[in-house]
């Protein structure tokens, strides 16, 4: 892809009006957040959406306009309990911010989720974040804000 920042926009903006759902903590302060209809697969366990985060190794936070509601440093006990109760309703905007492409999702509910980075320079392999797209297309943001797309089963 020629310009990944807009081709993930395009992705992001394909999310509007959709519902957003299935908050799961994984390990840690990792993630799955669900959006769309249910898309179930009959080799996997988990129920996932059309669309889908898998949100791994960044700072995070879900909050609005009051107050911070809940981040990657908190309890596990706490995130898998404000989990169960955030209702986050349609996303309204989904977009990636420049430089970082830091990833920013504004609700219905005027929760607004955000990821930050926060390293310039990293030799770690490890990715802040994925999006599964519906056509098996999945985005990944690498530990030093570089997006790239590739085929999910590939």
């Amino acid at each position: 892809m020629n310009d990944p920042n807009m081709s993930i926009r395009r992705s992001l903006s394909d999310l509007k009006s959709k519902p957003a759902w299935g908050l799961r903590r994984t390990y840690g302060s990792m993630f799955f957040l669900e959006v769309g209809k249910q898309r179930p697969h009959v080799d996997e366990r988990q129920v996932h959406g059309e669309w889908h985060f898998l949100v791994e190794v960044c700072q995070w936070r879900f909050d609005s306009q009051d107050a911070i509601l809940l981040g990657s440093d908190d309890e596990q006990s706490f995130i898998d309990d404000k989990f169960l109760h955030l209702e986050l309703g349609l996303i309204e905007a989904a977009d990636v911010c420049r430089p970082s492409n830091d990833l920013r999702i504004a609700f219905s509910s005027g929760v607004v989720f955000r990821t930050f980075s926060t390293a310039a320079v990293s030799g770690d392999p490890w990715t802040q974040w994925h999006l599964y797209c519906p056509d098996d297309g999945v985005w990944t943001l690498d530990a030093i804000g570089r997006l790239t797309c590739r085929n999910a089963y590939t």
